[in-house]
């Protein structure tokens, strides 16, 4: 119920999942380029243990603003008539697909019935 009330007063909707998907997406390719950039196991380890108690925070706040920033990471990836065709389409298709299952799911954890 909680999680639920916590998307809706985020934005929910179709902006509020891209957001979802880029901050995952974000947070993947930092943890990835720590890996591919570690030495050794040890020095992985370390590195973690550091970034969690010093840079986790930052790191995750900057991947935080620039996954608000992602209909422009779109735009900018595909191009101007590709990106705004995809954000176009995926929008649509959010409305017509996605949304019609996360109003059930709201109605059901307020104890309303559908």
């Amino acid at each position: 119920e909680r999680s639920m009330a916590l998307w809706a007063s985020r934005g929910g909707g179709f902006f509020g999942l891209g957001y979802l998907v880029a901050f995952v997406t974000l947070e993947i390719g930092t943890f990835a380029d720590e890996i591919v950039g570690a030495t050794d196991m040890a020095t992985l380890l370390g590195q973690q243990l550091f970034e969690v108690v010093f840079r986790f925070a930052s790191e995750s706040f900057l991947n935080a603003i620039f996954a608000f920033l992602w209909p422009l990471w779109v735009l900018d990836r595909a191009g101007p008539i590709l990106g705004g065709s995809l954000l176009a389409a995926g929008w649509w298709g959010y409305g017509r697909f996605v949304a019609p299952h996360f109003a059930r799911l709201f109605n059901e954890s307020s104890g309303e019935k559908t």
